[in-house]
């Protein structure tokens, strides 16, 4: 394989996904009860100092699909999925920011990753919501595993959006997102 520019780089690897179906504010009744981890892996968990979870979850397997990301926040008792208006990875070993609409706001969910000697490790994550920015105690990443999730959800409830109808049944789904030039 070729050398490649790091604006190609860059670009290659910011994905923006923008939703094509209308999902509705977040309290809306495009929402349902579900069980999320039944069949998707967390990618990253975290909470604030008020006690709302941020889950981010992938469906199994090697590659992540930055497509088939999900993303939740709120309290135990209500961990509503919310819309995803970008993704982006760096290629430093995984820093991430993933815009989404928090209750009609926009908010960025960023998980650093920071180079310690020889080995990758976790920096401190943050929520910013407009322009104020909340620590995040990580309690889950692809660094650092995810020993400790299954206690932090054990009592979670999960609201998720409602999926649009498969290709078979006259619809685009599984997913209401479809991937978007982010022009970079």
């Amino acid at each position: 394989m070729g050398m490649q520019s790091s604006r190609t780089i860059l670009a290659s690897t910011v994905i923006a996904l923008a939703l094509t179906a209308a999902c509705g504010d977040d309290e809306s009744p495009n929402t349902e009860p579900c069980d999320p981890l039944d069949t998707l892996r967390i990618e990253y968990l975290a909470r604030r100092d008020s006690g709302e979870l941020l889950l981010v979850l992938h469906p199994e397997a090697d590659a992540l699909e930055v497509e088939l990301v999900r993303l939740f926040y709120g309290p135990e008792e209500r961990v509503v999925e919310r819309r995803i208006d970008a993704f982006e990875r760096q290629r430093d070993g995984g820093t991430t920011h993933i815009f989404f609409q928090l209750d009609g706001t926009d908010a960025d969910a960023f998980f650093p990753v920071e180079l310690d000697g020889t080995a990758f490790m976790d920096g401190p994550p943050t929520l910013t919501v407009d322009d104020e920015t909340f620590d995040l105690e990580l309690i889950a990443s692809p660094i650092g595993g995810d020993a400790d999730a299954a206690q932090a959800l054990e009592q979670a409830q999960f609201e998720c959006l409602r999926q649009e109808p498969t290709p078979s049944e006259g619809g685009d789904g599984p997913r209401a997102y479809a991937p978007r030039s982010s022009g970079t």
